[in-house]
């Protein structure tokens, strides 16, 4: 019985951690689609541009017909979330959807707020990279925690459902492309609105891979020698980092080697290349690393 009692204690307290991991995943979502409306409202509205993906499309539709992003936004999103729910992923989906309602809800209470608006005048490249930095947090942190901010990405998530094997990134160029180009008739025949939104997508984009990917990013030396004690030790003398050793042979030779494989931070390349030199009948190659775990 007491230990049937532990179980249950533990049970329980494991559903509480995971319901208050939950509530603090969904406040997040709603802080993160709340800053977003703001952005849109601040830098995006005022300044006549178009962002990627269906945030453009609404943004382009409230110009020129004064029709309110944040209802069409909930309306092209409405039947994308319910498709995801029933077909793909009903967690993501529900996630996505409580961005897209925060988003859409607040971008008319920030308007009837009276929040202030930023008019970057001649300077329009301003707003485009502010909007393109924090949005591009918003969007790699929402991919992190399993969301997103619904649109594209709702597409997406059916489209690798139905065929894994299909690659995204041109259908995303081509919606992007579209973007940029209808914003050219749009906001009167302009090329600066074009090239305004290009400029947007690109910095949204390295932002948030950067933080979908991790900004922990080292070096990877991999070393084929015939002295591998005494290179390993000038390496965890000099550099500080651990080596790893693998046995291996040469095709050409036909003789026995050892590879060592260390993981160095970007700092470390010069003291790693001076050690490197002083070593004959030693090859070596160094590739880069997205992030680092342990």
């Amino acid at each position: 019985r007491p230990a049937r009692r532990l179980l249950r204690r533990r049970k329980g307290e494991n559903m509480r951690k995971k319901i208050l991991k939950e509530a603090f995943y969904y406040a997040l979502i709603a802080l993160m689609a709340a800053l977003q409306a703001a952005v849109y409202h601040i830098f995006v509205f005022e300044n006549d541009f178009a962002p990627a993906g269906v945030g453009g499309i609404v943004t382009m539709v409230q110009y020129a017909f004064s029709f309110q992003a944040g209802y069409l936004n909930l309306i092209i999103n409405v039947p994308l979330a319910l498709a995801v729910f029933f077909i793909a992923d009903k967690k993501y989906a529900l996630r996505s959807f409580v961005f897209v309602l925060v988003f859409s809800g607040m971008l008319p209470a920030w308007a009837a707020a009276g929040l202030y608006r930023y008019d970057a005048g001649e300077n329009r490249i301003l707003a485009v990279i502010a909007a393109g930095t924090i949005i591009g947090v918003i969007y790699g942190v929402s991919l992190r925690i399993d969301s997103s901010t619904g649109g594209t990405d709702y597409l997406a998530a059916l489209v690798r459902k139905a065929k894994p094997q299909f690659s995204l990134v041109w259908v995303i160029f081509a919606l992007n492309a579209s973007v940029a180009v209808v914003s050219f008739f749009v906001y009167g025949q302009q090329m600066e609105p074009v090239i305004l939104c290009l400029v947007y997508c690109f910095i949204q984009s390295r932002i948030s891979d950067g933080i979908l990917k991790g900004f922990a990013s080292a070096l990877k030396v991999e070393i084929v020698t015939d002295k591998p004690d005494e290179l390993r030790d000038r390496l965890l003398n000099g550099v500080h980092h651990g080596v790893t050793e693998i046995s291996v042979r040469g095709g050409y030779s036909h003789t026995d080697k050892t590879m060592l494989i260390c993981l160095i931070n970007k700092r470390d390349l010069a003291a790693f290349k001076k050690i490197l030199a002083s070593f004959d009948n030693t090859f070596a190659y160094v590739s880069s690393v997205n992030d680092v775990y342990g």
